[in-house]
């Protein structure tokens, strides 16, 4: 019998000492895309910088040393020149700046959270940072709130937890700067009492009855499946002809008696 979500929480809630609500290793493939991905869009963005200004001073050689009458103000060389190397500069501008959020989500992910209890109780959250280190914040819960229309428990899964539609979910701190505001948490990570109810009742402020109403789906679907495989064998076995009847052992054994009686005649 599974334990009630009530009192998992009241469990939770009565800790005297911090408690490890969550933990997620992120795998080595994330780092590594990170900077590669960083590495491309700086070549990117530097590779672009350096043909388009190339192109802008050969143009502007060109319109210089062969200057032509009757022109408008904003086909003067200079002008033509100022205005194509703005705008190469900010076009190149975009590939510095994806390259540089490649870097940043990665210090995002959240590793592992902790439940402190308080008179104000706080969420310790522990990220990566660029180099692999560890950087953690100390945030009071009112402050850290989920997404008013994102859910973390779906039922699906062993944590319930599991979303075809994503693979993770975010949590904000209100009270951070812009950069330091959004924290990613990665759903195959591991919840406290495998249960990701109490995501939604910390960080979501849903009440802890009705989230007790809700419940995993994967035993029931689980046991409904096995269920239909067991009905469709005995519909199977129910359809199949049967050789063993009392008429089918009966005429067998009369067959048998009328072929020995001939033998004995012969």
């Amino acid at each position: 019998m599974s334990i009630p979500f009530s009192t998992k929480m009241a469990a939770l809630l009565a800790k005297a000492a911090p408690e490890q609500i969550y933990s997620y290793k992120p795998g080595k493939l994330i780092t590594f895309g990170a900077y590669s991905l960083s590495f491309t869009f700086i070549l990117y963005g530097a590779s672009f910088a350096d043909w388009s200004l190339t192109t802008s001073s050969g143009l502007y050689k060109e319109e210089s040393e062969e200057p032509k009458k009757d022109l408008k103000w904003y086909e003067n060389a200079n002008v033509a020149f100022l205005g194509r190397s703005a705008g190469s500069v900010l076009l190149s501008v975009i590939p510095f700046t994806l390259a540089a959020v490649a870097l940043y989500i990665p210090t995002r992910i959240v590793t592992k959270m902790h439940y402190i209890p308080d008179k104000i109780p706080k969420c310790k959250v522990t990220t990566r940072t660029l180099f692999n280190g560890e950087k953690s914040k100390t945030i009071p819960l009112r402050n850290l709130r989920r997404h008013e229309k994102s859910r973390v428990f779906t039922g699906i899964g062993e944590q319930g937890v599991e979303d075809r539609g994503s693979f993770s979910f975010s949590l904000m701190d209100k009270g951070a700067p812009f950069f330091d505001k959004v924290y990613i948490v990665n759903r195959s990570g591991k919840f406290w009492g495998s249960d990701g109810r109490f995501m939604d009742a910390l960080f979501g402020g849903e009440s802890i009855t009705q989230l007790e109403l809700k419940d995993f789906k994967t035993e029931k679907n689980e046991y409904t499946k096995n269920e239909q495989k067991l009905e469709k064998i005995i519909q199977q076995q129910i359809a199949r002809p049967r050789l063993n009847t009392n008429a089918d052992i009966k005429n067998i054994v009369l067959n048998s008696k009328s072929k020995h009686h001939q033998d004995g005649k012969k």
